[in-house]
């Protein structure tokens, strides 16, 4: 399992992923085909700018540019949930693929699931997505007991044997230095820093005139969607917002003056490539990975024959090993 960050504004979705598989898991007249996963939500709202130490994504431009923070600036129902047009695109997302899916389904002979928080912005795209998809009124699981191994968002491991990385492991997949790692992007980065006119003063720790490549960078482990606090992270989280606001059809020239749809898309491989740190160099995806797979296979054991009682012989697609044994 991978995930891609297309990183053009067009295409709507981040992090967008259908993957169809064959499991080897029948019991019976219970036949358990095909898995699509879709990873991970539509158009939303920004996370607050707590995120980033600030009170405002103010701070971020010295021309005190008002960046849309609240929910009624994107048209959502509250913080970090889909927006209006978030779910209609969804719906559209569906609709297209129902014509593009190989195989036969509806609500009687599917189970839905999905992870779920206080924004319920994964369920809603679960929900949008099928009512596209051609499904009325879509069931979705989404209650912890049946989804903590499913979906892990990383704040809190499912299984300690698999847990967050460590700074010299992270370190190792860039070279062994951050530092370095980041200069790479630098032109990206103070691209971005210009377009916004960044930063206040706020922002540097009281340094005047300071840019975003001026931002100390720090080990943060408990981010697990970054890893790394500084200039990487920060510029990942503003242009995904430039972003976002271009697929929500706002206008970008209220924050980001002069920028048009491909230098949007150019800003966002710094978003890419800070989600790589964790996800694609499988930082954080081995571990959440591996509970999944763990999971499924696990759950095909149980529907396969005999597999209570002899699960030693039973390999991991759910078919009986058959050992013969040896004429003295």
């Amino acid at each position: 399992v991978s995930t891609q960050s297309t990183g053009s504004p067009p295409n709507q979705m981040h992090r967008v992923l259908l993957l169809l598989s064959l499991l080897l898991c029948v019991h019976g007249d219970l036949s358990f085909n095909k898995l699509v996963l879709l990873s991970r939500h539509g158009i939303r709202t920004p996370f607050p700018a707590s995120n980033l130490g600030q009170s405002s994504y103010a701070a971020f431009s010295k021309n005190g540019a008002a960046w849309p923070e609240t929910p009624e600036d994107w048209g959502a129902a509250g913080y970090e949930h889909l927006t209006e047009h978030g779910a209609a695109v969804l719906r559209v997302m569906g609709k297209y693929f129902r014509g593009w899916v190989p195989f036969n389904a509806s609500a009687a002979t599917s189970t839905l699931y999905a992870d779920d928080d206080s924004a319920h912005r994964d369920l809603e795209t679960a929900q949008n997505f099928m009512t596209g998809f051609g499904f009325s009124e879509p069931s979705v699981y989404h209650n912890a007991s049946c989804t903590t191994w499913l979906f892990n968002q990383g704040a809190k491991m499912a299984d300690p044997s698999c847990g967050l990385p460590s700074k010299p492991l992270v370190d190792g997949t860039i070279g062994g230095d951050m530092v370095a790692y980041t200069a790479q992007y630098k032109d990206l980065i103070m691209g971005l820093s210009d377009a916004i006119d960044c930063c206040n003063a706020s922002v540097c720790g009281g340094k005047e005139d300071c840019t975003l490549m001026d931002l100390p960078i720090t080990f943060n482990p408990t981010h697990f969607w970054s890893l790394y606090d500084g200039p990487f992270s920060t510029a990942s989280v503003l242009a995904e917002l430039i972003s976002l606001m271009y697929a929500n059809g706002m206008d970008t020239k209220a924050v980001a003056p002069g920028l048009d749809a491909y230098q949007i898309s150019r800003l966002m491989e710094v978003h890419a490539m800070d989600m790589r740190l964790g996800d694609s160099m499988l930082i954080t995806a081995q571990a959440f990975g591996s509970q999944l797979i763990d999971h499924i296979s696990r759950t095909c054991l149980l529907y396969t024959s005999d597999a209570a009682d002899e699960e030693d012989s039973v390999d991991l697609g759910g078919r009986r090993i058959i050992k013969k044994k040896k004429k003295r």
